[in-house]
């Protein structure tokens, strides 16, 4: 499971924002681009509407985090 949770954090944080960042200026639409890539992804889970934000506010808050370290760093 942690593979699995790693994996996936790599694949979005890593990767496809990242990509995103390079076509398009605003940096809260590429976070907002890949939360609803990552909730299509975890579309058996959603059973209740609990689930979705319990999947969409860490999706949101991490994609957040790794934009202002990445801005930290840079500078």
């Amino acid at each position: 499971m942690f593979i699995a949770a790693l994996f996936e954090g790599l694949l979005f944080r890593g990767i496809i924002q990242n990509l995103l960042l390079l076509f398009i200026e605003h940096q809260w639409i590429t976070i907002i681009i890949t939360t609803l890539l990552f909730l299509g992804i975890h579309t058996p889970y959603f059973k209740k509407p609990i689930i979705l934000f319990n999947i969409a506010v860490p999706c949101l808050t991490f994609g957040w985090m790794d934009l202002f370290f990445l801005k930290q760093t840079i500078s």
